[in-house]
């Protein structure tokens, strides 16, 4: 079994770990340093609705990221001014990374555990 990892600052004592309970586990097994694959930025997001229109006006609209491996995570701060304006219906904002299609290999369920037996 192949184990990838990633970690930042703390990457030596998270692989000192991982090694000694893959050691208490039976099988051949192999661990990957992946390094640090984490990235994050800023963007700006754009917002809208299903109705009329918003403005964010003398108020503020910011958004930040980060991304490990495959995963992005994301903030978005919207600050009212005394002219923002809501607009009507369901808000929408947009997102720092589009979603990609899972890779056909990917697209199994994962994995039940096994049944005990009886």
């Amino acid at each position: 079994m192949r184990i990838g990892f990633a970690a930042d600052h703390a990457g030596a004592a998270l692989k000192a770990e991982l090694i000694r309970r893959l050691r208490s586990v039976e099988g051949d097994h192999e661990l990957v340093d992946l390094g640090w694959l984490r990235e994050s930025g800023t963007y700006l997001p754009v917002w809208s609705s299903t109705g009329s229109a918003p403005s964010v006006g003398d108020g503020s609209l910011t958004g930040r990221w980060a991304r490990t491996g495959k995963v992005v995570h994301f903030w978005i701060l919207l600050l009212f001014g005394s002219t923002t304006s809501v607009g009507s219906g369901i808000w929408n904002f947009t997102l720092p990374a589009a979603a990609e299609a899972p890779a056909a290999e990917n697209t199994r369920p994962p994995m039940e555990p096994p049944l005990p037996s009886i």
